[in-house]
């Protein structure tokens, strides 16, 4: 098990420290990811500015390239909807060619994706469990991938599933860590930290 924190600075994207998070390789099966929305956060501090407050913003996740994490890579993504006035998941990836999709339909086209999860910002949020694993049913040989996601604190749980990612990515037995970045255009307003714990890695 590896646990660290990633903090954004007001009018910044990256969460850092960057290392040692950025160099974790990760089997890409059965692996469990425990992030704590600490419950200091307000809305406020998720908000984007209005032009960019319904951009997604990348909470954790892998890719096959070290140095390319926008082609061939699975992320849960986040954002502060501000008209219904929730934090909200979903499953964002690229394919080979850098194209972004929300479970399976391109990020633009997904803004009310029935597969959204709603989290009530004005209750504990606490810790959201994610647990990335390939199923047998459809591929027993390369999956396809599904994800559990809990919120014990809201009592939520869901299975994102079944998904086939590019071919790159369900071929890799191993990837590599993805860790915070706010955005979209727009920085983020405040700072914000995410502690990350994560079971399976190498």
């Amino acid at each position: 098990m590896r646990e660290f924190s990633k903090t954004v600075r007001a009018g910044k994207h990256r969460g850092r420290p960057l290392l040692p998070s950025e160099l974790m390789r990760c089997t890409l099966d059965d692996v469990m990811i425990y992030v704590d929305f600490n419950d200091e956060m307000q809305p406020l501090t998720y908000n984007h500015s209005d032009e960019d407050k319904m951009d997604w913003n990348k909470l954790v996740g892998f890719k096959v390239n070290l140095l390319r994490p926008m082609r061939n890579s699975v992320m849960i993504a986040w954002r502060y909807n501000k008209d219904k006035d929730k934090i909200q998941l979903g499953l964002y990836w690229h394919d080979s060619n850098g194209t972004p999709y929300l479970f399976d339909t391109l990020v633009r086209n997904a803004d009310n994706h029935p597969n959204i999860i709603d989290l009530d910002p004005s209750q504990d949020i606490g810790v959201v469990s994610f647990f990335f694993t390939k199923s047998p049913v459809l591929n027993p040989q390369l999956g396809p991938y599904r994800i559990t996601v809990q919120c014990p604190s809201q009592d939520v749980k869901k299975q994102w599933g079944e998904y086939e990612f590019s071919p790159e990515y369900m071929l890799a037995k191993k990837g590599w860590l993805i860790s915070h970045w706010f955005g979209g255009t727009s920085p983020s307003q405040h700072d914000l930290t995410f502690d990350f714990k994560i079971f399976n890695y190498y």
